[in-house]
Parts: structure tokens; C-alpha cells; sequence
């Protein structure tokens, strides 16, 4: 009997279509991966900046002297603070452009939300004056919508927070 160096072809075919085979489903399982990847970025962006506008709000509104706008009973989709910073009164205007929140004041602008996400909706209503009663403290319902920036199969992370905020 003669010894047989090397692979027959019906073993090299065999050899290759398990390979074939094998990195096909390694394949499949590392998209599904970066897929799952796109999406969770996609939706923790989207809360981050839902959270860090409705706490920068939060925060200026409690610490604002006057609230120039919106007018009481009025929507609106700007908002104009004086906050006392150091003695010094600072007007901060916030604007929504439809697809970001801005915050200018003392000739600078941020823009609020980050590339992750657009703003859909930003509606600012006065439901409390204090000129109204004396010690009454102004009172702000705020809507705000995010949409994520983007494209996941399982579709755009939206979110929709409210909440009602009150000067000190």
C-alpha cells in the first residue's frame, strides 16, 4: 500500500465549505454586534442630552432673578432669564431653532444638545407670576422632544420629557 501525502480534493472541498460555512456565522454574529452597538450609543445619547438640557434648565430657572419670557399663560419656544451672577445681572436667552437649543448671554452661545440628537420639541409655558402675588415665585411647564441622529434598523430613539420647575 502507498503512503498519501497531502489532502484529496473531495477533503479540501469539504475543509473549505466548513470554513466557508464557520466564518459566514461568525460574520453574522459580529454585525449583529455593531449593530447592537449603533443602537445603545443611539439611545443613551438621546437620554444624556434629554437630561443635561432639562437639568441646565432646572438649574438656571431656580437661580434666575426675573423671567422676562415667556409671558404668563404664553408658549413659547425661547425663554429670556435675568440671573444676578457676582453682584453683576446676566440675561441668558434660550432659543430652539427646530433642531437645537441654544443659550446665549454676555455675547456668547452653546448650543445645548450634542450632534447625537435633535431637538423635535421645546415649548416653554408661564402657568405661575410673581407679579401677580408678591410672594409667589414664577413657575415654567417645560416640554422637550429628542430624536436620535442616527439611522438604527430598529428605528429612531425619540424621547419626550415634561416636567414644571419654580424660582426659589
Amino acid at each position: 500500500m502507498r503512503q498519501q501525502n497531502g489532502f484529496s480534493l473531495i477533503e479540501l472541498l469539504l475543509y473549505m465549505g466548513l470554513t466557508s460555512v464557520l466564518i459566514g456565522l461568525m460574520s453574522q454574529v459580529f454585525l449583529a454586534i455593531v449593530g447592537l452597538r449603533v443602537e445603545s450609543a443611539n439611545t443613551s445619547g438621546v437620554q444624556q442630552d434629554g437630561r443635561f438640557i432639562m437639568s441646565r434648565l432646572h438649574y438656571d430657572i431656580k437661580r434666575s432673578d426675573i423671567i422676562l419670557s415667556p409671558a404668563l399663560g404664553v408658549a413659547s419656544d425661547s425663554m429670556m432669564l435675568v440671573i444676578n451672577e457676582a453682584g453683576v445681572p446676566q440675561t441668558y436667552q434660550y432659543v430652539w431653532d427646530g433642531q437645537s437649543i441654544t443659550v446665549s448671554s454676555a455675547g456668547s452661545s452653546t448650543q445645548l444638545n450634542s450632534n447625537r440628537s435633535v431637538i423635535t420639541q421645546f415649548l416653554l409655558t408661564r402657568i405661575g407670576n410673581s407679579a401677580v402675588l408678591e410672594d409667589a415665585a414664577d413657575t415654567l411647564s417645560i416640554q422637550l422632544g429628542l430624536t436620535g441622529n442616527s439611522d438604527v434598523e430598529a428605528g429612531q430613539q425619540t424621547l419626550n420629557m415634561q416636567t414644571t420647575v419654580s424660582q426659589r
